[in-house]
């Protein structure tokens, strides 16, 4: 029963997405594209919070486990990227998650609940693939929404055994980003 509560509060909180047409009209635990992360959290937890960047550039900052203080998370955690000496720490990406650790099923049962559901009501076409990694023993199975002006993505990653081992856990993601974040992530970020 909890997990079927679970299914539907997150597809319900998918219902102000589906009218929008802009990618800034998208929000995760009420954060959007554009938004000031000092709208959510003050300076102080901000420089508290464990950052990285990619390996190739450090043009992004991205903040780990954001989360709006309230009483209907529906995500685990949020993580916030924004450009790396923005003092606004305007929003560029964002991802909400849920992990799946030792439960890939759960995670895959979901996504298709979430993409069936965004589909019947956008105009936008979606995009499905895998993508592998770490010498093709982890992988994330996606589905990406493409605006004029960002996309949203939600996948679901199931690492290998020897990644779970060093602490990873699968999961399911829901990522909103803008444009100038995607070219970024696939032109400059890993180069």
């Amino acid at each position: 029963m909890k997990i079927i509560l679970a299914i539907l509060v997150l597809i319900f909180s998918l219902q102000s997405w589906i009218k929008a047409d802009d990618i800034r009209d998208f929000e995760i635990e009420g954060m959007s594209i554009g938004d000031s992360l000092l709208d959510y959290v003050d300076l102080i937890k901000i420089n508290s919070l464990d950052t990285t960047h990619t390996s190739g550039s450090k043009k992004y900052t991205r903040y780990a486990e954001v989360k709006k203080i309230n009483d209907s998370d529906n995500y685990e955690g949020v993580d916030v990227w924004v450009l790396s000496n923005d003092n606004k720490y305007e929003i560029h990406s964002l991802t909400g998650y849920i992990e799946y650790t030792e439960n890939i099923s759960e995670c895959y049962s979901k996504k298709k609940k979430i993409v069936s559901s965004i589909e019947q009501q956008l105009i936008v076409e979606s995009y499905s693939y895998i993508s592998n990694y770490d010498e093709n023993t982890s992988k994330s199975d996606v589905t990406d929404f493409d605006f004029s002006n960002g996309t949203i993505r939600i996948f679901c990653t199931d690492y290998s055994k020897k990644k779970e081992e060093r602490g990873y856990g699968d999961y399911l993601g829901v990522t909103v980003s803008n444009t100038k974040f995607i070219n970024w992530l696939n032109n400059e970020a890993y180069n």
